[in-house]
């Protein structure tokens, strides 16, 4: 019989989160470091974006198949071996970093090393969530885990930027080591619950090859999109969401300086306001036990990260304190919709097949918002105009989310399995 999650194994998992939330606080420390390097040496736009291409276009090809072997292999054995090697690419980096210029080449071949070993790394720890994570705290927890990692982004570069101007960029790296090695101790002292896999059998009763078996399962994992009940949609409308933030965000600071005649202050406040918004949704959802009807929140959630937008591309001139409100609003709506999103899909594939729909979810967040802001990159060589753009932009996202809504309706997706406890079940 199958190991059912308990208060323990929640407990178990918090410690293993802690060594992982170190890590990659960590690991961004080494991105900006790696980057900033780049800068300095290269002074060249090039070098950055080729350096971005490259490490990132693997991990997203590789992780929509990285999740099948969560499934398959051993996910403790999954964890700990990715995270030795990150600490031996860490190592690798510290070294080349030392040597200069010269060994530009060799880095960029480490930074792809390590962007394929994350694509495995972030799926398996994706699927042990509701091994460990008792059904009626998965909600919550995820929106502690949103606001924390939320964060850890925006502090790790200033903390690295600050750690430049005293150590070299090689010996900052070495925290890297040390929150790994952190990290490794609890996956070697813990028990992480194993999920038993059904194996394929062929016609003449002996086990299929590997290779066969992992194009089987991969298959199996996409057929699980149209399977599983409201997943397909779920995963359209967070691309949606993703494609459409990626057009609008990067365009935030035009917005301010040019269309409301903004400056840096005024710019760096709507970060400021943003953070108060998830600081207060993240609360919100962790205190809050019960979402129903859960797909009606998540879609006005969506909703109002558009509207949000819409009002700050209308708001009349330099109207800052409604376009604060809205990051504010923005922000919280945000918490709502990627703290419902994994629970969703941790409370309703079952626990054999989650890394592979993890897979998915992750390869479309890291990929679509990329590819919005490449589409806007194109169409504004056509439009000159970066408001109507804009506008067109939370326009159609407005109406994607209502229409969205209105297909969950219409196939009677009133809910997803998570929704469906009652206040005994979760007693």
């Amino acid at each position: 019989m199958e190991e059912q999650p308990t208060s323990k194994t929640l407990g178990h998992f918090f410690i293993i989160f802690g060594g992982h939330a170190f890590s990659f606080f960590a690991s961004l420390i080494v991105q900006f470091i790696v980057i900033w390097w780049i800068t300095v040496e290269t002074s060249s736009v090039f070098y950055l974006t080729f350096v971005t291409f490259c490490t990132f276009l693997p991990q997203v090809f590789i992780v929509l198949f990285a999740g099948v072997f969560s499934d398959m292999l051993n996910r403790k054995l999954i964890l700990i071996t990715t995270n030795i090697l990150l600490l031996i690419s860490t190592i690798v980096l510290i070294f080349l970093l030392s040597l200069g210029i010269s060994v530009f080449g060799f880095i960029l071949i480490v930074l792809i090393f390590r962007s394929i070993i994350q694509a495995f790394y972030q799926p398996t720890f994706f699927a042990i969530f509701p091994s460990m994570v008792p059904q009626k705290h998965i909600g919550r927890i995820n929106g502690f885990i949103y606001f924390l990692v939320y964060v850890i982004q925006i502090f790790a570069p200033s903390y690295a930027s600050r750690m430049s101007l005293f150590f070299p960029f090689n010996q900052i790296l070495w925290i890297e080591v040390f929150a790994i090695g952190n990290a490794l101790i609890p996956l070697f002292l813990l028990k992480i619950p194993k999920v038993k896999e059904k194996k394929q059998i062929s016609e003449n009763r002996k086990e299929d090859h590997f290779i066969v078996s992992f194009f089987k399962q991969f298959v199996e994992g996409l057929k699980g999109l149209v399977a599983i009940p409201g997943i397909l949609l779920l995963f359209i409308t967070i691309f949606v969401l993703e494609f459409f933030v990626g057009i609008f965000w990067p365009f935030r600071i035009y917005l301010i300086e040019i269309t409301h005649g903004g400056s840096i202050p005024e710019y760096s406040l709507l970060f400021t306001f943003a953070f108060v918004g998830v600081f207060i949704g993240s609360n919100i959802f962790v205190i809050k036990k019960y979402w129903n009807p859960a797909l009606l929140f998540f879609f006005i959630s969506i909703l109002l990260v558009f509207l949000g937008d819409l009002v700050f591309i209308l708001a009349p001139y330099q109207s800052f304190g409604l376009i604060f409100f809205t990051q504010i609003v923005i922000g919280f709506s945000l918490v709502f919709v990627y703290s419902m999103i994994p629970t969703f899909i941790q409370s309703t594939v079952p626990k054999n097949k989650i890394g592979r729909l993890g897979s998915i979810y992750l390869a479309i967040t890291s990929s679509a918002s990329l590819l919005g802001t490449f589409l806007a990159t194109k169409l504004l060589l056509m439009i000159l105009d970066i408001e109507f753009l804009l506008l067109i932009t939370s326009i159609l996202g407005v109406v994607f989310a209502i229409t969205l809504y209105i297909v969950s309706r219409i196939i009677k997706l009133k809910n997803l399995n998570y929704t469906f406890l009652n206040k005994n079940e979760h007693n």
